[in-house]
């Protein structure tokens, strides 16, 4: 089964749908976004007064939600193999149900250890499944039209991020912390439903008109065997296969060849075909089970006049023929494994500097979201105003999801610049928010966070696709995810650490903000190094 034809994403360049189905797959998208990728955005607030009463510290809280992040993101590079093989449908219905599981772990938890492993690695694994699966099905779908697509999505998923710090406020109210765990958890199964809906690419794709193939036929032996101009000492056969010497290939070589001297590629072997006069006596070819080597005429009339160090001779040419063996195993494991996840991908500088700066950025911004209550209830806010403040951010979110479409098209600029202005914008508003103390205050700041959240959310997820090509897409997705990870599990306890030693979030919020203007920067030295090459290449010319 083809990748294109078991879901796995577009196959080359064939055409996308550019809608019809593909809006149904938005829907989709949306739905397991709401009921499987927001668990993480509301985890903290689900958990904190119960964080509180078992005394938990912020750098265990900070390592539990950032090992959550970095262990969904780091099977994004199995998730791509999985897909490859399943296709994306059959890989989102497994990661729903693995979130799910891994909630319902999750509220009958007590302690660090528990938390770390039920929601840092077994809901994890759900989310590392869901998330790029819906992802590639998505961008799979849109070409010319992604943009709006995606705003779509992201606009859909907005007006529940509106409403579910609400529900939230409800459901710990009646059922606690942990009874409000296992309904979500309830409520996250309906991803599979949603996986369901993402029917292969491939079924819905705009008939193209095939190129007709040219087949060259090649007259056959037998065909021609009267025909004096056909040599039939040599003869070519069709598709060659290359595979070991074998005991009575001397007549027919590992090309496909008859010999015109069938006594120089008849394999040796010592223990059955001894000579009284030479070793080299009967071959040139020495078979050493998985390999065969051919020996020139030259070095074995040398070695063969010098009988003394022959043996030794022969020793050496298959140490070196099994280091040699040895080396190529090596090789073609290498290859397997570069092939299989496809890291060509990070051959690119330009390539590999976008997915670092992209790793960067969402490391920052992922932090703050699931800091928000821990930050808000730090200044003092009870868990009404926290969840109102969080629905401010999601309304605003939700407005720009929606505009970023439009802004992007007024403005015409490319994704990765739409991307670098939401960061700058987020930048600020996390500054003004380490100076404002009133509720007001942090109310107007939640709406330009919103609104820089969204335009964020909209181009992190087109910024990759608009880079890449569209065969290459879920190996990207992939990659970007592990490179998600490796930063998210590498810092992540350190922000758990800085706000121990600090003893508030402002400092963490500064830090944040230093990590996001690093990932512009990387991106502004990229932009004028690629000026200066360009300047110097048409001074030259």
């Amino acid at each position: 089964m083809t990748t294109a034809a078991n879901g796995a994403g577009p196959a080359g360049h064939a055409p996308a749908p550019d809608g019809g189905y593909g809006w149904v797959v938005v829907v989709a998208y949306s739905l397991n976004t709401i009921v499987v990728l927001q668990l993480i955005g509301v985890f903290g607030l689900i958990f904190k007064d119960l964080f509180a009463t078992l005394a938990m510290p912020a750098t265990d809280i900070a390592l539990i939600l950032n090992l959550n992040m970095s262990f969904s993101l780091l099977l994004g590079i199995f998730t791509n193999a999985l897909m490859r093989k399943f296709g994306y449908r059959q890989t989102g219905a497994a990661g729903a149900v693995l979130a799910a599981f891994g909630m319902v772990l999750t509220a009958l938890s007590s302690s660090s250890p528990a938390f770390l492993f039920n929601f840092g690695i077994v809901m994890a694994s759900g989310l590392g499944l869901s998330a790029p699966a819906f992802t590639v099905a998505l961008n799979s779908y849109f070409r010319a039209r992604r943009g709006a697509a995606t705003g779509l999505a992201m606009g859909i998923t907005g007006v529940s991020a509106i409403l579910l710090p609400q529900l939230v406020g409800v459901l710990l109210r009646e059922y606690g912390a942990r009874g409000t765990c296992v309904l979500f958890a309830g409520l996250a199964l309906n991803g599979v439903v949603a996986a369901a809906l993402l029917q292969p690419v491939a079924w819905h794709r705009p008939a193209v008109k095939a190129a007709v193939p040219v087949v060259l036929e090649t007259p056959s032996v037998h065909e021609n065997e009267d025909d004096p101009m056909v040599d039939k000492e040599f003869v070519l056969t069709a598709l060659p296969v290359l595979k070991p010497l074998e005991e009575g290939d001397a007549e027919v070589g590992g090309l496909g060849m008859r010999q015109r001297t069938p006594s120089t590629t008849s394999t040796y072997y010592t223990a059955r075909c001894p000579s009284s006069n030479s070793i080299w006596a009967s071959s040139n070819v020495l078979d050493m089970g998985s390999s065969v080597i051919t020996l020139d005429d030259t070095i074995l009339e040398e070695v063969a006049a010098t009988p003394l160090h022959a043996e030794m001779a022969l020793k050496a040419v298959k140490s070196e023929a099994g280091e040699d063996g040895r080396r190529g195993a090596a090789r073609r494991c290498c290859a397997f494994i570069v092939d299989l996840f496809d890291l060509s991908l990070l051959s690119s500088p330009s390539t590999l500097n976008l997915m670092l700066g992209v790793s960067v950025a969402s490391f920052a911004e992922m932090n703050f979201t699931v800091f928000v209550p821990f930050i808000l209830a730090d200044r003092g806010l009870d868990t009404a105003s926290i969840a109102n403040a969080m629905s401010v951010i999601a309304m605003a979110n939700t407005v720009f999801r929606l505009l970023a479409p439009l802004a992007q098209a007024l403005l015409g600029w490319s994704s990765k610049n739409m991307y670098i202005l939401s960061l700058l914008v987020v930048v600020a508003g996390r500054t003004v928010l380490v100076v404002v103390d009133s509720d007001s205050g942090v109310m107007v700041v939640a709406l330009v966070l919103g609104a820089s959240k969204g335009l964020r959310t909209v181009f992190y997820h087109m910024i990759i696709p608009d880079s890449v090509p569209p065969d290459r897409l879920a190996a990207a997705v992939g990659l970007q995810a592990v490179l998600n990870g490796i930063i998210f599990l590498a810092s992540g306890p350190v922000l758990g650490y800085i706000r121990d030693t600090s003893r508030n979030y402002d400092v963490v919020i500064l830090v944040l903000n230093g990590i996001t203007l690093l990932s512009i920067a990387m991106w502004g030295v990229e932009y004028l190094v690629q000026v200066v090459r360009h300047t110097r290449k048409k001074q030259c010319s």
